[in-house]
């Protein structure tokens, strides 16, 4: 996970970049405006406070060759 979303940082960052410029306010408002991202990590956003949302993290095990989620 880790990796993808650096990954994604990266590219969303240099589109938000070649868009508003270096006007850190401007890039910010861009970054608050994505909703349909379709990154390394899934499809995603952001809201009005620059949360992601549309990912919703699982914690999996695998033991004995069964596949388990961790509540």
């Amino acid at each position: 996970y880790f990796a993808g979303a650096a990954y994604d940082a990266v590219y969303l960052l240099t589109e938000a970049v070649k868009s508003a410029g270096e006007n850190t306010d401007k890039i910010r408002d861009y970054l608050y405006g994505v909703t349909n991202y379709d990154g390394a990590i899934g499809n995603y956003g952001f809201d009005k406070n620059g949360d992601v949302v549309g990912i919703n993290f699982v914690l999996k095990q695998i033991k004995d060759g069964k596949v388990f989620e961790i509540k």
